[in-house]
């Protein structure tokens, strides 16, 4: 039994390896609580060329935050998706939830930004390009940039 388990997690971790749909649904059938699958077949639904939907999309993005609600990178993942769908209080919550669970990680903090940015709020951007730079300054060149176009 566990060596059948064992063998269904490995084809599981090759198939998620893989950018094809189909594939990753199968690594997360042979692997149902691996949020990492979940929330690389959400990104694939979302940004697909040939197959892109955007309401499976949020469907895997949902359920890798549930399965793995602590994980900052799916919650960012999450509001990606959700500002695709132009869904401003989804996608705020996912952009505060990443932040507030990697407050130190700039990455979150440039996607703050360019999030409030992108619906309008410049000043909010302005305070999370702030901290951004305080974190991290190899971002000023393209903080800077975002700024000046503001």
């Amino acid at each position: 039994m566990l060596a059948l388990k064992v063998s269904q997690i490995a084809i599981a971790a090759r198939l998620a390896n893989r950018t094809n749909a189909e594939d990753l649904r199968r690594a997360i059938a042979l692997d149902p609580g691996n949020a990492a699958y979940d929330d690389r077949l959400g990104l694939v639904d979302a940004y697909s060329f040939d197959h892109a939907n955007l309401q499976e999309a949020m469907k895997s993005l949902r359920k890798a935050t549930e399965l793995e609600p602590l994980r900052a990178r799916y919650w960012a993942d999450l509001a990606e998706a959700c500002d695709l769908l132009s869904d401003t209080a989804c996608s705020d919550a996912a952009v505060q939830r990443a932040l507030k669970l990697s407050p130190m990680a700039p990455r979150f903090e440039w996607r703050a930004g360019n999030h409030y940015l992108e619906t309008g709020r410049t000043g909010e951007a302005l305070k999370h390009f702030r901290r951004l730079l305080a974190l991290d300054d190899a971002y000023a060149r393209p903080v800077f940039r975002i700024s000046l176009g503001a």
